[in-house]
Formats: structure tokens, C-alpha cells, sequence
């Protein structure tokens, strides 16, 4: 898929989901809709530490030199995107936690001011259409992760591939190709 096309269609469900927020949340209360913050504050933290531990299993060397430019030039472009993507999955998942963290801490506070309370439909509104945004975002997350995980067991079969092209051959070298039927 085009990266215009990707942008695109995360943006429409974006859209999607905060007017469905907008209009499911007239009359949720933010006790009701602390269920689903802490619910989505979980995933992200497994998904961020799943991501976390799949980087530094997968991608050590990248992991290392993540921070030095001149290293990262001589890491293989393939490796180096998956990296990226898994990065991403990390940066996102732990910006998923921060803002519910702040949207639970700041709300009884919020709650509290008369002008909000005047106002508690709007608040109540906006705030589920930022949770469903949040949602749209994590579960685009999840579905960016696999991207790399695809790519990693297509160069594992890849690999295999290879492995059962080659056999022994007739003077016990190494490495001679062998047909399909098994014959030099």
C-alpha cells in the first residue's frame, strides 16, 4: 500500500471514530469511560513491552547503534526499516499511555471547575472522541507491528529455501545446487 493511501485511510478512520465518539459520548459519564482508558492503557503497555522485547531479541545491533548516525548508515536498509517500524510501535504505544495518564489524572481536577460543569456534555463528548481516536491509533499500531514480523519470516522461509536447494554432492562438497527431483 502507498504511504499516501495508508495516511489517508489511518485519517478517514480517525475521523471515523472521533464522530462516533462525539456521538456515543453525550451520555457516557467519565467513570463509565475510565473502563476503556485503562483497557487501552494496558495494551499499550504490553504492546510497548512485547515491542520493546522483540527490538532487543530481533534488532541488537540496530538497538545499539540506534543512537549513533554513522552506524546507523551501515545497518542493511531491510533491517533497518523493520527496526524503524518496531521503533515506531514503541513511540506510539508509550504516547497512547502518556495522554491517558493525563486525560485520567487531569479529569476529576477539570471536573471540578463550574465552567466545565456547565459545559459537562461537551467535555463528556470530546473526551470518548478521544479515546475512540486512541483506540483507531492502537490498533493501527498493532497492524503497522506486523509488517515487520511478515517480512521476518519471509526471509526465515527465504532462508529455508536456500538451505533445501543445497545439498551434497557427488564429491561430498558442499554447496552443489541440486534440481528439484534431487538429481546434480
Amino acid at each position: 500500500m502507498r504511504p499516501w493511501v495508508r495516511h489517508m485511510v489511518f485519517l478517514a478512520s480517525c475521523a471515523g471514530a472521533a464522530a462516533a465518539g462525539w456521538w456515543a459520548g453525550e451520555t457516557l459519564y467519565f467513570s463509565q469511560q475510565v473502563e476503556l482508558l485503562r483497557e487501552l492503557r494496558e495494551v499499550s503497555m504490553i504492546i510497548f513491552g512485547i515491542a520493546g522485547a522483540w527490538s532487543a531479541i530481533v534488532y541488537p545491533d540496530e538497538l545499539k547503534n540506534a543512537l549513533r548516525a554513522t552506524a546507523v548508515l551501515s545497518i542493511d536498509k531491510k533491517k533497518l526499516a523493520n527496526f524503524r517500524a518496531v521503533t515506531r510501535c514503541l513511540v506510539w504505544s508509550a504516547a497512547i499511555v502518556g495522554v491517558i495518564l493525563v486525560m485520567q489524572f487531569s479529569a476529576p481536577i477539570v471536573g471540578r471547575i463550574q465552567g466545565v460543569r456547565n459545559h459537562a456534555e461537551l467535555f463528556r463528548r470530546t473526551s470518548f472522541a478521544a479515546s475512540c481516536i486512541l483506540a483507531v491509533i492502537q490498533i493501527w499500531n498493532v497492524l503497522l507491528m506486523l509488517v515487520p514480523i511478515n517480512s521476518s519470516d519471509a526471509d526465515v522461509r527465504a532462508v529455508q529455501e536456500t538451505q533445501e536447494n543445497f545439498t551434497e554432492g557427488p564429491q561430498g562438497k558442499i554447496g552443489t545446487r541440486a534440481n528439484k527431483s534431487g538429481q546434480l
